[in-house]
């Protein structure tokens, strides 16, 4: 998740919710400000250990650009 690299560690406790290493229990997710993930991962979480669905959250923030961007061309027929 390279994209979000621009975030200063500094100010905001951030975790990242991807690959093998990723949280196996909400505890270990609790203290962070923001959770970063992929569609894909939270998929698979929800297929599985279910942590991201079991957090009770503030807010909640979607981004599709990356996501538009690549279907777009597909959708369109091209």
């Amino acid at each position: 998740m390279p994209h979000w690299r621009h975030l200063r560690l500094d100010t905001l406790k951030v975790a990242l919710f991807h690959g093998d290493s990723r949280a196996k229990t909400t505890e270990a997710l609790v203290d962070h400000d923001v959770v970063l993930t992929t569609y894909r991962t939270l998929v698979f979480d929800w297929k599985g250990r279910r942590v991201l669905q079991a957090m009770e959250w503030f807010r909640v923030v979607l981004d599709e650009g990356k996501l538009n961007s690549s279907l777009t061309p597909k959708m369109a027929g091209y």
